[in-house]
């Protein structure tokens, strides 16, 4: 049976408030996901944002290396946008190619070890955990051996961000769909019989101060307030921009999402190599 289309992401795509084509977030994920790939993974990458959204960051990853990229999302807004802006501006890096696909993370029409790297970013918090688990599962199902999976979410240890969005739910009905934000996905992992690459950790501290600015305008009679994030959005995307202030502001960012916990939760899972794929590697 066919399941029912949810409107929330066609109606979030739709918003010209998440239609910028950078942001200061955006910097953050890209630094961080760039931060997290070993240098043994191959070049082109295979990779696949799987619940894609406008697809900025994996496109703007294709113009620091050479990658083949598949785009995935549910949206058919999402997609339309995104394959419109292919079609528009390709891949500047030579060697890189995207294509985008509808489709959802649970039922992802990509084949088994096909990919180094799949990520995503915002999208785990709308599912409650055995959904989650299902994600995670589909996700390391496309890796090939020696594969990444990065996963990104609201992180539950920011008392920031869940008191403004708690703020902001007592006037206005929250464009986000349902959203829980996670204390960890090691548990999830495990019971998948999967083992964490690294310690989990948080990001993105500086981006509440100017993220809380685009909530604030979803509030009636603040839609001004939308004026100030993107002027703040641009300041900061543009600082992060130049290589030595971008370094300053991460390390201070890592810095105090240590301290008082950052928006985004970072997962990242290493698909392990068995020795069928080592003997198959190695010369005869």
């Amino acid at each position: 049976m066919k399941r029912p289309e949810d409107p929330t992401w066609d109606a979030v795509w739709r918003d010209p408030l998440n239609q910028e084509d950078w942001s200061y977030l955006s910097s953050v994920i890209l630094s961080t996901l760039l931060s997290l790939l070993p240098a043994g993974l191959p070049r082109p990458l295979a990779a696949t944002e799987m619940g894609c959204g406008s697809g900025r960051i994996t496109l703007a990853l294709a113009e620091r290396m050479p990658v083949t990229a598949v785009l995935l999302d549910e949206s058919r807004v999402a997609v339309r946008r995104l394959a419109e802006r292919l079609g528009s501006r390709p891949v500047a890096r030579p060697g890189s190619l995207a294509c985008v696909v509808r489709g959802d993370v649970f039922r992802p029409p990509l084949a088994a070890g096909a990919f180094d790297l799949a990520w995503n970013a915002g999208l785990l918090e709308h599912f409650g955990p055995t959904r989650q688990e299902e994600a995670l599962a589909q996700m390391h199902r496309v890796l090939a051996p020696g594969g990444l999976l990065v996963t990104l979410n609201p992180y539950a240890g920011c008392l920031l961000h869940t008191l403004g969005k708690a703020f902001v739910e007592r006037f206005v009905t929250y464009p986000y769909g349902e959203e829980t934000p996670l204390r960890t996905l090691a548990p999830a992992a495990a019971r998948l019989g999967l083992s964490l690459s690294g310690a989990e950790f948080s990001v993105g501290f500086l981006v509440l101060f100017v993220g809380m600015w685009k909530r604030l305008a979803l509030l009636p009679g603040l839609r001004w307030a939308g004026a100030i994030y993107r002027l703040l959005n641009g300041l900061f995307a543009a600082v992060c921009r130049r290589p030595g202030p971008e370094r300053l502001i991460r390390r201070l960012d890592l810095v105090l999402s240590r301290l008082f916990g950052g928006y985004l939760l970072v997962t990242s899972i290493r698909k392990g190599v068995s020795h069928a794929d080592t003997a198959h590697k190695s010369p005869r």
